[in-house]
């Protein structure tokens, strides 16, 4: 009795619920107008009734939430439904979890408002399975929207406000511009609604456009102090102070800047250095490092990564030549004329290219801060020989390489016996043009 009436009840509420009257609204082609805007869905093949009644709803949430989108504003469309329409499937998801916090945010202020309608239905599909398919659809006012865009473009637009006025220096406004436009990049919705006023009645701007602008502006304010083409000698370190100037804010702030080498021969590692207080930073350059050449020295203001890479780094250039060490030539002992120094100073010349010693031969010391110099001493002791009626010479030569009259290499004694005075100086240019351990010594010390 009690299994035949609740079969009984099961088949009279499945009577009662196949024969509900459809709405007419279900046959209704929607059609929005000046005021009112409709959304509707439809679903089928759900395995029960209240999985197509949700799933109809939420079809209707999410095109309402879709639509906000665009409808936020009209230029929201130009800069949102590019990605949409244009990008590929890793930028689509990227937009879709990118606004799905924004959209909930201004689409559940819309959906507060609307009432969805729902209509059911069972059937058996052609497996004799009961399935179900729903239709349901929404109002929403215009004005309600408009209303709620507005409150969310207003909220989102003040959070920002803080960012515009605290910069203090150029450091901190070029890292607060870059936040926000990196914070807007990565919410399009918010990118297309935030505004900015300017004050004095300047007007209502796009957020986005005017905080570009202004970074951009303040970035390129900034110039290098000129720096003349600078000559060093190699065994130098080139130093200098660099002063960097704005014409739109006072003080620069902490940033970094690089100073990088660049030559035909080697180049320099990049050296970063902090800007001081004053607005400058000092360079030093080790051109002992450096071949004797040419150099390209680019100095760069690091504003691109603390922009968010937007901004562009300031920067200038200057050449630097690095040219070999001055060496002067002493000569001691025995004097020496004009002919017979010339020999030497070839002999010597002649040594140092041969074994790739980069040191300027005669040049003046020119103040530099180290001061070589080449040592040539010569002993020559005249010998008059009566049988043969004539006079020989015994020689000794020896060579240093000195630094501030300090010898830092110097080579062994070379004796030459009984010889004219024309052959010594021959026999010394040899000894000195070909002596590769003495010059291959001075290498290592310049190196």
């Amino acid at each position: 009795m009690n299994k035949f009436f609740l079969f009984a009840f099961i088949i009279f509420i499945t009577s009662c619920y196949t024969q509900q009257v459809k709405p007419d609204w279900v046959e209704k082609k929607w059609q929005d107008t000046a005021t009112t805007l409709y959304f509707s869905s439809y679903v089928d093949d759900l395995a029960s009734a209240s999985d197509a009644q949700k799933t109809a709803i939420n079809n209707v949430n999410s095109a309402i939430a879709n639509y906000s989108i665009v409808y936020t504003r009209s230029s929201i469309s130009e800069k949102t439904k590019a990605v949409q329409r244009g990008g590929n499937d890793k930028a689509k998801d990227s937009y879709t979890t990118n606004i799905n916090i924004e959209t909930e945010s201004y689409s559940d202020l819309i959906l507060s408002g609307v009432k969805v309608e729902t209509y059911i239905e069972a059937y058996k599909n052609n497996s004799g399975k009961q399935k179900y398919k729903a239709w349901a659809y929404g109002v929403v006012d215009k004005k309600q929207a408009d209303q709620a865009a507005a409150n969310l473009a207003k909220k989102i637009s003040e959070q920002y406000a803080n960012l515009l006025t605290s910069q203090g220096d150029l450091y901190n406004a070029i890292r607060s511009y870059g936040t926000i436009l990196d914070a807007l990049d990565k919410n399009p919705l918010r990118k297309a609604i935030a505004y900015y006023d300017k004050p004095n009645a300047g007007g209502r701007v796009e957020l986005y456009d005017y905080v570009d602008q202004q970074l951009n502006i303040i970035a390129s304010s900034v110039s290098f102090a000129y720096i003349k083409n600078q000559s060093v000698q190699k065994t130098d370190s080139f130093d200098t102070v660099v002063q960097l100037n704005s014409q739109k804010m006072k003080n620069l702030g902490p940033l970094d800047c690089s100073v990088a080498v660049y030559g035909t021969n080697n180049s320099s590692p990049i050296d970063i250095f902090k800007l001081r207080a004053d607005n400058a930073f000092p360079v030093k350059i080790l051109s002992k490092k450096l071949n004797p050449g040419k150099y390209s020295v680019r100095l760069e203001l690091l504003l691109n990564e603390i922009s968010r890479n937007v901004a562009k780094n300031p920067n200038a250039s200057f050449f630097l030549e690095v040219v070999p060490p001055g060496a002067e030539i002493e000569y001691r002992g025995t004097s020496l004329s004009n002919g017979e120094k010339t020999t030497l100073f070839q002999s010597l010349q002649q040594g140092a290219q041969s074994n790739n010693v980069a040191v300027r031969l005669n040049a003046p010391a020119g103040g530099a801060q180290n001061r070589y110099g080449f040592v040539v001493t010569l002993n020559i002791d005249e010998r008059f020989i009566a049988y043969a009626n004539s006079k020989t010479f015994n020689c000794d030569v020896t060579l240093a390489f000195v630094c501030n009259g300090s010898v830092l290499r110097q080579s062994e004694t070379k004796r030459f016996v009984e010889i004219s005075r024309s052959h010594v100086f021959t026999q010394v240019a040899s000894f000195i043009q070909g002596n590769r351990q003495f010059f291959s010594g001075i290498k290592e010390i310049l190196e």
